[in-house]
């Protein structure tokens, strides 16, 4: 069988990503819930950081058993690497009242802020000028992660400072990540070998149906736009006391909690 193989460098930039993300998760699911004093207190916490690097383990023993990888005549499986966790996370949030304890604790400043590892996207122009990706799906999907991960930080300190517009700023910055992920998934599928390809340049997506690349679309991708869902619905549905008005700069106010208008920032 024919693997596609990603060069060592990127390898390396998609290992730390993960690590860093993960990390980042972990500490601010249990760091939020003992903080905040939570119901459940770190034992809940506990067990969301074990089902998140639960996920992770998932994802790399699929990879490594080339279950995702691409083939023109075999079912496109990372469809369902990519869908199956978000499904899975909706699931559970409206499901479980632990897990939305959970989600609520967790500050908005962090929820904005953990996007940085998107700066990853670069690695895709990378590969692109080294014609190891199309450029219909590095061009966007790269540049729109960079923007995303660059913007991170200035958006969840103008929100934690209670700048005006900040609200409408998270919001939007929401909105164009999510927007960023659609035009990436698009793309990145229908240019990998599949029955279902339509972008027939060359070459392929299918380095990202590997490891590591594959961690990208099956376990990033997924996380960051469940991330993404529950910012919005901070900002949008629960409503919150906002944090530089009960946390200061330090932004560890839970993400929701008081009602609020989106007008008023």
């Amino acid at each position: 069988m024919d693997v596609p193989v990603a060069p060592g460098w990127a390898s390396v930039v998609v290992y730390v990503d993960v690590a860093v993300v993960v990390g980042a998760a972990v500490l601010a699911v249990v760091a939020a819930r003992r903080r905040q004093g939570a119901p459940g207190g770190p034992i809940p916490g506990g067990l969301a950081a074990a089902a998140l690097v639960g996920w992770l383990g998932i994802a790399l023993a699929l990879g490594s058993a080339h279950v995702f990888q691409a083939r023109s005549q075999r079912i496109p499986w990372i469809a369902l690497g990519i869908g199956a966790p978000i499904v899975v996370g909706f699931v559970a949030f409206f499901l479980s009242p632990q897990v939305r304890r959970i989600v609520d604790s967790i500050p908005q400043a962090w929820l904005l802020a953990i996007h940085v590892p998107r700066l990853v996207g670069a690695t895709f122009l990378v590969l692109l000028a080294e014609h190891r990706l199309p450029a219909v799906f590095a061009r966007p999907a790269g540049w729109g992660d960079v923007l995303i991960g660059l913007a991170a930080l200035p958006v969840a300190a103008a929100y934690v400072a209670g700048r005006s517009g900040s609200r409408r700023l998270a919001v939007a910055f929401n909105l164009l990540g999510l927007a960023d992920f659609v035009g990436a998934i698009g793309t990145g599928f229908l240019a990998s070998p599949s029955p279902f390809r339509l972008f027939f340049s060359q070459p392929s997506t299918s380095l990202l149906t590997v490891l590591p690349l594959v961690l990208i679309p099956t376990f990033l991708v997924p996380f960051l736009t469940l991330v993404h869902a529950a910012s919005l619905r901070a900002l949008l549905v629960a409503g919150r006391v906002p944090e530089h008005s009960t946390a200061g700069s330090r932004g560890i106010a839970p993400a929701s909690g008081g009602r609020f208008s989106i007008a008023s920032r």
